[in-house]
């Protein structure tokens, strides 16, 4: 049960062995010029953490357009990975949150692919290799260097489809539904 995750971690270090050195300094992109995309997902963390730690709805901010502000509806606010990455913000800060968010993402997108691959195959290492095919991707990893980390996340893909087989497969659809809802 721990092989899967730690495997997948350690192949994360060719990948961003840059940025451990600078874990609460640099984001985990591999950006040369601008970098203004990994920058405004950490902002979009810190704006999270701190509009939800000061009670007020983070769809809206006076911090940018001031003072009428603007609605953050239609931009990239990343509400769902701001609301996993509080506590990380909150305690260690956003750059310490995007960090973690990114390598989260790729452990998470392998681990649930190989869970998805092995209910299928049978096959522990061919589950194993499904896992890395899916997480270190060109296009994922390329994604991450450009600093898309809300369009990393696609962890959630594998565990919907093994949710999905499981309720289709099952008489009691109700645990599935509730394990959907949290995805």
């Amino acid at each position: 049960m721990v092989f899967l995750p730690l495997s997948y971690t350690l192949l994360l270090i060719p990948f961003f062995s840059a940025t451990f050195a600078q874990w609460s300094s640099a984001i985990a992109t591999r950006c040369v010029e601008r970098c203004d995309t990994g920058w405004q997902n950490v902002w979009s963390l810190a704006w999270v953490a701190q509009s939800i730690s000061q009670g007020q709805l983070p769809t809206h901010t006076n911090q940018l357009f001031y003072p009428g502000g603007v609605d953050l509806f239609w931009q990239t606010l990343m509400l769902a990975n701001g609301l996993l990455m509080l506590p990380v913000t909150l305690l260690f800060g956003a750059i310490v949150a995007f960090n973690t968010l990114t390598y989260v993402t790729f452990v998470g997108a392998a681990w649930s692919a190989a869970v998805r691959a092995e209910s299928i195959t049978k096959h522990r290492c061919a589950a194993w290799i499904a896992g890395v095919l899916y997480s270190f991707a060109p296009f994922h990893i390329w994604l991450s260097y450009a600093g898309f980390v809300e369009r990393v996340s696609i962890q959630h893909f594998p565990m919907l489809l093994l949710a999905f087989c499981h309720m289709i497969k099952s008489a009691n659809w109700r645990p599935v539904v509730l394990g959907l809802s949290v995805c």
